[in-house]
């Protein structure tokens, strides 16, 4: 108590120059361990960030993984009332920022439910932060300034929140981007623009619209959800768009990269060109299959799905006379419960029903199931 009156008092004088009266890491590590009340450890969380200690953070192994064990231990307090929340919150993200932990350094990254929680307080569902960051972001934001005016713990977060505020627009500001190539329709080229924001943290288009024109004119939103995260697509936009006739009925379809998964899968929207209406429509569950092959000369579809070792899904599609999907054939692996080998369940759709019609030998991935 006594320490934290003589730190206020020299915070109120203006003189924040003496080290001494702010303390140091090791010191504010140890009063947040040692207290006994709530009230105590956010005073902990607050004081920690003072400007002279952060002055002299130089980010060694024992500061780092002191500060690291204190914002761990106040996301785990948070507990189930409101304003108990947000005031731990917002001086974990505060801490994080003025400290630089975004940085990414050997302790930093051993807490990645720190690190997943900081980016779901910041309303982003990835991790972005990389030593460049506050650059990218904005070098002169106020969550990276420490501590340096006299705030009670109350009046500090409702500061802290209008600073994360500020970093969360800066994060999720959507700027608008378009990108254009000339593609080779049924009826000759077209010209494509495809409009839609720009993630400069992670370099990545995200396209919301497709604006075509020329022998077809028509404007396509993308579904919802789409991940559809391009990676330079401004110089690589025939990686995610493509003209090709998925259906064979001789016009060429659109086909458009929406998401890849992380053990090789792949799902496109697809839209089928309408002779009719000279529109392109959304085919939703041919969008649904991954990694889809067009086996032009024997007017079928194959697909292939993986979520992991002996969790493999085969399947061959064609149309039927009404212009819907229609399963052939299939195979999936299945682990034999005697043998304790993995093996194919091979399986054909006849007179309306799946059955199953043999078993074989997995001996690795189907060198003739290609992925695109």
């Amino acid at each position: 108590m006594r320490l934290r009156l003589l730190l206020s008092l020299v915070l109120l004088s203006g003189n924040l120059s003496s080290a001494l009266a702010c303390g140091t890491i090791r010191l504010w590590h140890e009063k947040y361990f040692a207290g006994p009340t709530d009230y105590e450890r956010l005073d902990a969380l607050k004081f920690l960030h003072c400007e002279p200690i952060v002055q002299q953070y130089k980010g060694s192994h024992e500061d780092m993984t002191l500060l690291l064990s204190m914002l761990d231990n106040a996301m785990a307090r948070r507990g189930e009332n409101a304003e108990k929340r947000e005031r731990y919150e917002a001086l974990v993200l505060k801490n994080y920022f003025v400290f630089g932990l975004y940085k990414g350094s050997d302790e930093v990254v051993e807490h990645s439910m720190l690190q997943d929680a900081i980016g779901r307080l910041l309303g982003v569902d990835y991790f972005p932060f990389n030593r460049t960051f506050r650059e990218q972001v904005g070098p002169s934001l106020a969550i990276f300034r420490p501590f340096d005016t006299y705030f009670t713990t109350e009046e500090y977060v409702v500061e802290i929140q209008t600073q994360v505020e500020a970093l969360r627009k800066a994060l999720i500001a959507e700027v608008n981007y378009t990108v254009s190539a000339t593609l080779q329709g049924h009826e000759g080229p077209f010209q494509i623009s495809v409009a839609g924001t720009n993630d400069r943290i992670l370099n990545q288009f995200v396209p919301t619209t497709l604006n075509l024109m020329g022998t077809v004119r028509q404007q396509i939103t993308l579904p919802d959800p789409c991940v559809c995260e391009w990676e330079n697509a401004g110089q690589n936009l025939a990686n995610y768009v493509m003209v090709q006739d998925v259906n064979f009925d001789g016009y060429r379809d659109l086909r458009i990269f929406d998401n890849a998964g992380a053990t090789g899968n792949r799902w496109d929207a697809f839209y089928l060109y309408n002779p009719e209406s000279g529109q392109y429509e959304y085919q939703e569950e041919l969008s649904g299959l991954s990694a889809v092959r067009v086996l032009t000369e024997k007017e079928e579809l194959s697909t292939l799905f993986t979520a992991g070792y002996c969790s493999i899904s085969q399947a061959t599609y064609t149309w039927n006379a009404e212009g819907n999907l229609q399963l052939l054939r299939g195979r999936v692996t299945e682990l034999n419960e005697e043998t304790g080998l993995c093996e194919w369940v091979l399986g054909v759709y006849e007179a309306g029903e799946y059955r199953e019609v043999g078993r074989e030998p997995y001996g690795g991935r189907d060198p003739n199931d290609q992925r695109r």
